[in-house]
């Protein structure tokens, strides 16, 4: 079977049931592919090829004799602050800070038990915080447009999915690092609830906002890796005990959304593009042509969550990163310029911005009591560009990670899962995407109505321009 690169992890997995192509097949073609368009993409921080090639051929062995785990085969990125036992873990930044890690994060673990294959390490912004152009590994640049951003920090994974080089990776979200690379390459990614998925073996950059989250092409592909990652583990002391549904059922053969009442604020489309806001409200459209009813509700606190967040950031990152003080020049100037900020909040400032945490949560609880879910855009705009990374908003030019995380770091301040996948394009032909909000450990509800969204839209099928010439 030729053409395997392009597949997501549903088809991939009912062509290995059904014997069509084996995981080493897949290996191959996706290792061609890499390859041609790495040089343009930069999604990779190091491309595993022996290391795939081996995995495979286990993978293959096991479709043939009958035991092949949840994800057997599939091949997977890791944003590089996730470890893998004897690669380094470089963070996007400086060598001398990437430490050999001795032993798997949880989260590298749960997929090497069900069989994926691990194809390399991931492009990350600087401690998942830096900029688009990291001093040590240099931009990734977009599959649908090379001169715009992928946005971070989770840059490697959005763009290899982007770009068809992998059909699934793992990246973090503490203010919408997942989120806003997923809306600027058309692709889908899942900020779960806070303690959902074990944090155990990924660097950290605050531990009261950090997550960790599946990212792929379409909802469904997400929601089998989410199953395969969620879960307590007495490593992380932050992980639940909640149970972990059987999240692919989410996404079943109807698209039947009668009953479901989804929510709207005006507060999130203060600073959008016209572009964002328009593919917002088709989305709406749609679903209520599935059966479901709007309703607009109010955010009293809204504006607090952002300036919540980056106090909270600065002020662990700053914790965590204090032993390095004395090497700030080597580090990326945003990260830098973050903890010396975070060194001057003082503990009343912080553990105000925690207690104030509650007003943003109240809200949300408040209206979750009338909503099943919350739609809002996903960014406020499609993908700046690398020489240009503002956003214009009716005349007034914002830095785009100021303006982009408006939208998505109140969930991170709330913990509630957020789900983002393509909903349009821009004028440019640049991607634009929605956010699907619900209630703590409710992340089923979102894969429910972003499959329905998708089992009616094409959104997530378009292939950007770029890989029909590679």
């Amino acid at each position: 079977m030729s053409d395997l690169w392009p597949l997501g992890v549903t088809d991939l997995l009912q062509i290995f049931e059904k014997r069509e192509a084996s995981p080493l097949d897949v290996v191959v073609e996706l290792l061609a592919h890499i390859e041609r368009l790495e040089p343009s993409i930069s999604a990779f921080i190091s491309v595993l090829a022996d290391t795939a090639i081996s995995q495979a051929k286990q993978s293959t062995m096991r479709w043939q004799n009958g035991s092949a785990g949840k994800l057997e085969g599939i091949p997977y990125g890791l944003k590089d602050i996730i470890d893998v036992a004897g690669l380094p873990t470089t963070a996007g930044s400086h060598p001398d800070f990437g430490a050999v890690a001795s032993t798997d994060a949880v989260v590298t673990e749960r997929l090497r038990q069900e069989g994926a294959v691990l194809f390399g390490k991931l492009h990350t912004f600087a401690f998942a915080l830096g900029e688009p152009f990291s001093k040590t590994f240099g931009p990734v640049h977009n599959p649908w447009a090379l001169e715009h951003m992928t946005g971070g920090s989770s840059s490697g994974p959005a763009a290899a999915l982007a770009a068809r080089e992998l059909p699934m990776a793992l990246g973090s979200d503490t203010g919408g690092s997942i989120r806003i690379p997923a809306s600027y390459c058309g692709v889908v990614g899942l900020k779960p609830t806070y303690g959902r998925v074990p944090r155990a073996g990924v660097l950290p950059l605050s531990w009261t906002l950090d997550h960790v989250g599946p990212m792929a092409r379409s909802v469904k592909d997400v929601s089998k890796i989410l199953e395969v990652i969620s879960g307590f583990d007495d490593r992380d002391p932050t992980a639940t005990r909640n149970p972990v549904p059987q999240y692919d059922a989410s996404c079943g053969p109807t698209n039947d959304l009668s009953g479901l009442i989804v929510g709207t604020s005006p507060w999130f489309f203060d600073y959008c593009t016209p572009e964002a806001e328009r593919a917002c409200e088709d989305a709406l459209r749609v679903l209520i042509s599935l059966g479901a009813q709007h309703r607009e509700i109010a955010l009293p606190h809204a504006e607090l969550a952002t300036d919540i967040g980056f106090v909270i950031v600065a002020s662990e990152c700053s914790t965590i990163h204090e032993a390095n003080a004395d090497r700030f020049l080597d580090y990326d100037q945003v990260i830098a310029s973050r903890a010396i900020v975070g060194s001057l909040v003082t503990a009343r400032d912080y553990l105000r911005c925690l207690r104030l945490r509650s007003l943003v949560q109240s809200d949300y609880q408040t209206a979750f009591d009338s909503i099943d879910i919350l739609l809002t855009p996903a960014s406020p705009s499609a993908a700046p560009t690398l020489a240009d990374p503002f956003l214009e908003i009716d005349g007034v030019r914002y830095p785009w990670a100021e303006l982009a995380s408006k939208i998505t770091f109140p969930f991170n301040v709330t913990g509630a899962p957020a789900l983002t996948l393509a909903a349009g394009f821009d004028d440019k032909s640049l991607p634009l995407g929605i956010q699907l909000v619900a209630p703590p450990f409710d992340e089923a509800t979102c894969l429910r109505v972003g499959h329905a969204f998708q089992s009616v839209t094409d959104y997530h099928q378009v292939i950007p321009a770029l890989l029909y010439d590679a």
